[in-house]
């Protein structure tokens, strides 16, 4: 019989092991946490900038079926999903507001958050545009010196 040959395996201290074990989830919870916050904040301000632009769509009276609205304000939206839409149009102003959510289905990062997160958006936005304002407040005053 052959002799089995013997590997060397070269020995390391049990703490560096025992260390990584504790460190390391803590660490990648922490990159997934600051991932995902970072994901958050881009759906947060393109949601803002969404609501914006559908608001100035809305004023100048361009052809938007209030069934669009939620395709219009999603559009690049990488984590948030509608929950509710309201937007009104009143004589003078615009009025929205939009509440979108998410639920976390990492398990690292329940740790570190909540389960579920949403934005909430309240907004109002003046039909009346500045120029126009301008001209009616120099016509008002313009009557009144002639007036007198």
């Amino acid at each position: 019989m052959k002799e089995k040959e013997k590997i060397s395996v070269p020995e390391l201290p049990a703490g560096y092991t025992v260390e990584a074990v504790f460190v390391l989830p803590i660490l990648l919870g922490i990159i997934f946490t600051i991932m995902y916050v970072m994901f958050y904040l881009h759906d947060e301000v393109i949601l803002r900038g969404n609501m914006s632009a559908l608001f100035c769509e809305i004023a100048e009276e361009k052809k938007i079926e209030k069934e669009d609205y939620r395709d219009y304000l999603s559009r690049g939206l990488w984590l948030m999903k509608p929950s509710r839409i309201e937007i009104k149009k009143k004589k003078s102003k615009i009025s929205g507001k939009l509440v979108y959510r998410t639920e976390v289905k990492i398990p690292v990062i329940k740790m570190f958050m909540q389960g579920k997160q949403q934005i909430s958006i309240k907004e109002e936005y003046s039909l009346s545009r500045p120029e126009q304002i301008k001209r009616y407040l120099r016509k008002k005053t313009e009557d009144r010196n002639g007036a007198d």
